[in-house]
């Protein structure tokens, strides 16, 4: 998904008008799956509610230093909680799809049912239905951005001048986790999943502009990485919901394979130099509150 569409945007976009045509993007992304929540059963519609959500996160986290902290706080707080609020029933779509044999799969689709109906009750309410016009008023009314001169000039700056520093620090967070996959724990690995999300999503809101510092062949390994991590957490996550709290070496063939290939994956990323590290010098600025 590109997020930059609207007219002949380029590398010389300033900060600002990038930022505000990525938040105008989240929100009719997650205005469009919360319709298809209320419309259908389709499990896809919870699972990319909260995709929307977590490129909304990206998004705030990554332009924060153009951004008042009061104010990002209050709307960060808001989307999380629409997005922890989709974590049963995303966990639940994944068990029974996952495990379409359980012994008790009867009684889980029942209880999926239930959830579906829950959330949607809770959906329905205001904190989810007005999230979208919100975020659209704080930044129609400019209460979202920070207005010191340094800010300001932030704010007027080139996104090409920013966007190498913000890849830089979201890459560094997910470095810091460690090269191995096989040597970290299920909660460790989903953690490292998390902000290769981030990440991917990242990557995606600047490669329409700066596709140097986003090549075709590293995002296809982004997202490569990121389904296989996806994979080994929804086979955790089912053995939980199935009961089976602590895994059982071996593990099943497929899964073993995914998780030795992605030890290998993570290991060639982890050392190798990437665009964003040849303009280390143009890291994220930052600004005094």
């Amino acid at each position: 998904m590109t997020v930059l569409q609207t007219g002949p945007i380029g590398a010389a976009v300033t900060c600002e008008v990038a930022f505000r045509a990525i938040l105008e993007q989240c929100c009719e992304a997650f205005e469009a799956q919360l319709a298809r929540i209320h419309a259908e059963d389709d499990p896809s519609g919870p699972h990319k509610c909260r995709v929307a959500l977590r490129r909304f996160l990206t998004a705030v986290d990554a332009f924060s230093p153009l951004l008042r902290r009061k104010a990002t706080h209050r709307l960060r707080a808001r989307a999380l909680r629409i997005f922890r609020s989709l974590g049963p029933l995303r966990d639940s779509d994944v068990q029974i799809a996952d495990w379409p044999d359980a012994p008790d799969q009867a009684r889980r689709i029942k209880e999926n049912i239930r959830l579906r109906d829950e959330i949607r009750r809770r959906l329905g309410k205001r904190d989810a239905r007005q999230f979208a016009a919100e975020v659209r008023r704080v930044l129609e009314e400019g209460a979202l951005f920070r207005n010191r001169k340094a800010a300001r000039r932030l704010r007027r700056a080139p996104l090409g001048d920013f966007a190498a520093g913000a890849l830089g620090a979201a890459w560094e967070r997910c470095l810091s986790h460690g090269p191995s996959v096989l040597w970290m724990s299920p909660t460790e690995r989903h953690a490292l999943r998390k902000d290769l999300k981030s990440m991917r999503y990242l990557a995606e809101f600047i490669a329409p502009v700066l596709p140097d510092l986003v090549p075709t062949a590293l995002y296809a390994a982004l997202c490569e990485l990121q389904d296989a991590l996806g994979a080994l957490n929804d086979f955790q996550l089912a053995r939980r919901l199935m009961g089976k709290v602590k895994p059982k070496p071996p593990l099943p063939p497929q899964i073993a394979a995914i998780l030795a290939a992605a030890d290998t994956q993570w290991g060639q990323m982890a050392r190798t130099d990437q665009p964003w590290g040849k303009v280390a010098e143009a890291s994220t600025p930052r600004v005094q509150a």
